[in-house]
């Protein structure tokens, strides 16, 4: 029986490409919480439409704005 995985998990190095964000960044974002992400065991992984869609959750508000990453 085969297995499709429909969801698309990102790597850290896949993000911070994506993002334009340097991965140390990233890492402070997932620790605190600030971006969606998840821990298998000591890697960081995003899921590309969680990620998406929190993208667009933040696009409209200003660098000071509600929301935005602590930064």
């Amino acid at each position: 029986m085969e297995v499709k995985l429909t969801m698309k998990f990102m790597t850290i190095e896949e993000v911070a490409k994506y993002l334009r964000l340097k991965k140390q960044k990233l890492y402070t974002f997932a620790q605190r919480g600030d971006i969606p992400a998840y821990k298998f065991g000591r890697e960081w992984r995003f899921k590309k439409d969680r990620l998406e869609q929190w993208i667009e959750e933040h696009e409209n508000t200003n660098h000071k704005g509600k929301g935005q990453p602590n930064v």
